[in-house]
C-alpha cells in the first residue's frame, strides 16, 4: 500500500470515529433528557414518634346541669317582676311578688286566734294548779276539778289547731314571694305585672337553666364499650368539647355518667360528662363535637394522613429512597384528623411522599420539591 492510500484510510477512519462520537453523544444527551423529563417532583414528610391520645370522636348535645320551671303555688295578682328576661339570677333571689294583702290578713287572724287560745290555756292551767290543792281538802268537788282538766285538754287541742293554721297561713304568705331555687340564666317571661296568676298553672312563669357547669350528652357505639370500661378502671376519662365543626375547643371535663342499658335500636350507650362553663360558651341543646379520651399513647409513630393510600390489598405509602419512590405496605392503627398512627411497616425518620401526581408508581424516579430541599439543607447546616 502506497503512502497516499494509507493517508486516505487514516483520514476516513478519523472521520468515522468523529461521526460515531457525535452519534453517541447525541444519543446519551437524548436519554438524559428523557430521564430528566420522567422524574416526578414530590413533597415528603418524616414519620415521627410523638404522644397521641387514644380517643373516640362523637356528636353530642349540651344540657343544663339543672333546669327549673318556676310556677306559682298560690293565686293572686302579680304586682312586681324583680328581674329582666335573660338575666343571670342567684339562688334565693326574689323573682316575682304576688299581692300579699289577703294572705297577710289570714296570717294575722290565725296568729290572733293562737294568742287568744294560748292565753285561755294558760289561764285554765293556773286554775288547775289552784284547785288541785283545794280538792284534796274537800273545798272543791272532784267533779269540778275533772271538768277543768277536760277543758285544759280541749284548750291544748285548740292551740295545736291554731298552730297549724298559723304555719299554713305563714307558708301561703311566703308563696307571694317567688324566689329562684338555683343560680342560672332566665329565659322568656310568660306573664306581665298586673296579671292574675293561678296556683300550679301548667305554663311556667319562667325557666331557669344552670349554665356553669353543664352536661354534654353523647352516645358511644357498643363496640367501644369494652375499651371504655378497661380504661375507666385505671384513670378518670376526660372529655374535650369542640364547636360543631371541630375548629375550636370550648370546654373540657370528666365523664360522670354511663347509662346501664344499651339502646337496642341504635346499638349505642348514653354517656354524660360535666364541663365547667364559666364563660358561658356552651348553651343548652347546642350541637358539639365530643372527643372521649381513653388515654395517651406516649410513643406513637405518626405520619400525615395524606400520605396513606389504599388498594385491594390494604394500606400503603410511597417512601422516598435514593431518588426513587418505593411502595411500602403499612398497618394503620387509627386516624385522627390529618394524622395517622401506624402500627407496622415504617420506622421513625422514614420519608413518606405526601404530594405526587397520579402516575407515581413503585420505582418511579423522584425529585423533592425545592422548598423541601432548602429546608433539609438548612437543618443540615444548623446541625453541623
Amino acid at each position: 500500500m502506497t503512502k497516499k492510500k494509507r493517508g486516505i484510510f487514516i483520514i476516513v477512519g478519523i472521520v468515522l470515529i468523529l461521526i460515531l462520537i457525535t452519534i453517541l453523544s447525541r444519543t446519551l444527551h437524548h436519554q438524559q433528557k428523557q430521564q430528566i423529563n420522567s422524574t416526578i417532583t414530590v413533597a415528603v414528610a418524616n414519620a415521627v414518634i410523638k404522644p397521641m391520645p387514644v380517643e373516640v370522636q362523637l356528636t353530642g348535645n349540651i344540657e343544663p346541669l339543672q333546669s327549673v320551671n318556676i310556677s306559682p303555688q298560690t293565686t293572686g295578682i302579680l304586682t312586681k317582676i324583680n328581674f329582666t328576661a335573660g338575666q343571670i339570677v342567684k339562688a334565693g333571689q326574689l323573682l316575682f311578688t304576688i299581692n300579699p294583702v289577703s294572705y297577710e290578713t289570714n296570717y294575722s287572724q290565725a296568729a290572733a286566734n293562737f294568742d287568744k287560745d294560748i292565753a285561755q290555756l294558760h289561764s285554765d292551767q293556773q286554775d288547775q294548779q289552784r284547785l288541785s290543792k283545794l280538792v284534796t281538802k274537800g273545798y272543791v268537788s272532784k267533779e269540778q276539778y275533772d271538768q277543768l282538766i277536760a277543758k285544759i285538754n280541749m284548750d291544748k287541742a285548740i292551740v295545736e289547731g291554731d298552730t297549724s293554721q298559723v304555719q299554713q297561713a305563714k307558708i301561703e304568705l311566703g308563696y307571694t314571694q317567688i324566689k329562684s331555687p338555683i343560680t342560672g340564666k332566665t329565659g322568656d317571661i310568660s306573664v306581665k305585672e298586673g296579671d292574675l296568676i293561678t296556683a300550679n298553672t301548667t305554663t311556667p312563669l319562667v325557666t331557669i337553666n344552670q349554665l356553669n357547669p353543664v352536661l354534654v350528652d353523647f352516645y358511644l357505639p357498643q363496640v367501644k364499650l369494652t375499651g371504655l370500661l378497661n380504661y375507666a378502671h385505671k384513670n378518670p376519662i376526660w372529655v374535650e368539647v369542640f364547636t360543631e365543626d371541630g375548629s375550636k375547643i370550648v370546654g373540657k371535663g370528666k365523664l360522670v355518667f354511663v347509662d346501664n342499658t344499651i339502646n337496642s335500636e341504635t346499638g349505642t350507650l348514653l354517656l354524660k360528662a360535666k364541663i365547667p362553663n364559666p364563660q358561658h360558651f356552651l348553651w343548652p341543646q347546642q350541637m358539639v363535637l365530643v372527643k372521649l379520651i381513653f388515654t395517651t399513647q406516649p410513643k406513637a409513630l405518626v405520619i400525615p394522613s395524606e400520605a396513606v393510600n389504599v388498594d385491594d390489598q390494604g394500606n400503603f405509602v410511597f417512601l422516598a429512597k435514593k431518588g426513587k419512590a418505593i411502595l411500602t405496605r403499612i398497618k394503620v392503627d387509627r386516624q385522627m384528623g390529618n394524622m395517622t398512627i401506624v402500627n407496622k411497616g415504617l420506622n421513625p425518620g422514614d420519608q413518606v411522599i405526601t404530594e405526587a401526581p397520579p402516575e407515581l408508581t413503585d420505582g418511579s424516579p423522584i425529585a423533592l420539591m425545592p422548598s423541601i430541599i432548602d429546608s433539609q439543607s438548612a437543618k443540615s447546616k444548623s446541625s453541623s
